[in-house]
């Protein structure tokens, strides 16, 4: 007699969340405890830094022309879903949840941008670092990192951009950052 292994339910597997949980260092609102060990790691080696201070507009914002028709989100309630004869699943049929649609969807885009975390830029000579902490590298985040790169070269900026994604690594760029702007003669 065989033992039915199939019996067993195995836990489901948790996925890894694309963003950490916010803490406050220093009177400083961090988005991360990652982000809260290189804030840690900068000060204890005395480098200079802005916290999440430069923004870089990737792409400004427009208007599309023609129509697009796509699959959207929307916020409603289980009674606006029914009135438009939405058959949605609503857990608990009081409170609002988004519902996905699709439809024309307005062509009214917003401006593409990035927000190091930690940055220390000279914006007359267009030289620096920026480091920004990640976890967990998203498909976004790989886009958004490659059109970055490509307007910091065509706008003539020379950054060094660091992503690290554990102390480790921090400590490696702290290490590289330290070297060629802090100990030059």
């Amino acid at each position: 007699m065989g033992i039915r292994r199939n019996l067993v339910k195995k836990k489901p597997v948790k996925k890894a969340v694309p963003h950490g949980v916010p803490v406050i260092h220093n009177n400083v609102q961090l988005r991360s405890g990652l982000e809260k060990s290189c804030y840690q790691a900068l000060v204890k080696a005395g480098i200079t830094f802005k916290y999440e201070d430069d923004t870089f507009v990737l792409q400004d914002k427009f208007t599309s022309s023609g129509v697009s028709y796509q699959l959207y989100k929307r916020m409603m309630t289980y009674d606006d879903a029914q009135a438009l004869g939405i058959n949605a699943r609503f857990k608990d049929k009081k409170k609002a949840k988004y519902v996905y649609q699709f439809g024309e969807v307005t062509n009214n885009l917003r401006a593409i941008t990035i927000k190091p975390d930690f940055s220390c830029l000279d914006k007359d000579t267009k030289t620096g670092w920026v480091i920004e902490t990640k976890g967990l590298y998203t498909e976004e985040y790989l886009l958004k990192l490659r059109i970055f790169k490509h307007w910091w070269t065509v706008n003539g900026w020379n950054i060094d951009y660091f992503a690290p994604n554990n102390i480790t690594n921090i400590n490696k760029c702290i290490t590289i950052i330290k070297q060629k702007y802090y100990e030059k003669i």
